[in-house]
């Protein structure tokens, strides 16, 4: 997944502990930052024992309000 912003410690730790998504608690198995530029894309990796439909990017929004699959309108 990427992101515009580069996430902080606080950000990273929200994305570990995961978001409530349809009433039930969803949590990655794992959360890396993979690359982070001020000037690029910032690339985190979401692991996830069971994913449901589109999970990663509700996650990603539950910390940055927005996925790259439906960015901020500009």
């Amino acid at each position: 997944m990427t992101t515009s912003e580069a996430p902080n410690k606080k950000q990273m730790r929200e994305l570990t502990l995961g978001c409530v998504i349809d009433g039930t608690q969803v949590q990655p198995v794992d959360v890396q930052l993979e690359a982070s530029d001020p000037s690029k894309r910032n690339k985190i990796r979401l692991v996830l024992s069971e994913g449901k439909n589109r999970e990663v990017c509700l996650i990603m929004q539950c910390v940055f309000t927005w996925c790259d699959t439906h960015p901020p309108s500009q």
